[in-house]
């Protein structure tokens, strides 16, 4: 199939939640990086190619900087344990526990413990194929 008026493109969708050393100046030079390796990708002009690897390695040199003097005064700067532990966490990268249902409410019923709310989950998300099944025309076989 010809795609030629309306052409199929492929997006990369990046994750926009940077770290907390990463400054709008270093958001600007990476945008810059990234204009300069996209001209180089259609041409395959080595003078992009060398512009671009030295963006490439200046900002990864810059971000390599930030991020230690980040974590240094952080690390340095925390007086109390709580504080200390956070930004460890933050440095090895550990993911914040879920927030957990206590109390659920279907049809007037209040269910408390866990294992009773995993009951009830379990039977809903169990009868759901049953409850579509009915809800389907029954068709004869011939």
């Amino acid at each position: 199939m010809n795609n030629k008026h309306a052409p199929l493109k492929v997006l990369k969708i990046k994750n926009k939640s940077y770290k907390p050393w990463v400054t709008s100046e270093l958001l600007k030079s990476m945008k810059i990086r990234d204009r300069i390796y996209k001209k180089w990708l259609s041409p395959h002009d080595l003078v992009f190619l060398n512009r671009y690897r030295f963006y490439r390695n200046k900002i990864t040199l810059i971000n390599k900087i930030y991020r230690e003097l980040f974590y240094n005064t952080n690390l340095s700067n925390s007086s109390d344990s709580k504080k200390m532990w956070d930004n460890i966490n933050l440095i090895i990268n550990k993911k914040l526990p879920t927030s957990y249902t206590e109390k659920l409410h279907v049809d007037d019923k209040c269910y408390q413990p866990s294992q009773s709310i995993a009951n009830i989950l379990n039977k809903y998300f169990c009868n759901i194929p049953l409850s579509l099944a009915s809800k389907l025309l029954k068709t004869k076989l011939i």
